[in-house]
């Protein structure tokens, strides 16, 4: 098992660095990933004000793009969640953000692949 939290985001070659990933795993094995979500309604509504715009981010990834990234380098994504790591401080907020969370819209994504 390799864990990647908030890393693919900082390397300059992101497909070479999940080709080692693979590389360096076994089959069977079990890749798990965090990364900002660039599809997240947080980024929608506040712009270059949204936390993960950030000088040392050299990519942002949308799920679909992060799993299309893993499947081309021989990964079988087994799980896609996004989460949005609040706590709010009314139950409309938080409905609103676990429902973004639940559809795919929340600020953070993590992914689960295995070696094919």
């Amino acid at each position: 098992m390799i864990h990647c939290c908030h890393t693919i985001e900082h390397v300059s070659d992101p497909l070479a660095y999940l080709r080692e990933m693979h590389r360096l795993l076994k089959p069977g094995g079990q890749l798990m990933l965090a990364c900002p979500n660039y599809a997240s309604v947080g980024r929608l509504v506040l712009r270059e004000k949204w936390i993960w715009c950030l000088d040392s981010h050299l990519w942002q990834f949308t799920a679909k793009q992060m799993r299309s990234l893993l499947v081309s380098c021989g990964f079988k994504v087994v799980s896609v969640r996004t989460h949005h790591g609040y706590s709010p401080d009314n139950r409309w907020k938080k409905w609103v953000l676990d429902a973004t969370a639940a559809l795919g819209f929340a600020d953070g994504l993590n992914l689960i692949a295995i070696h094919r």
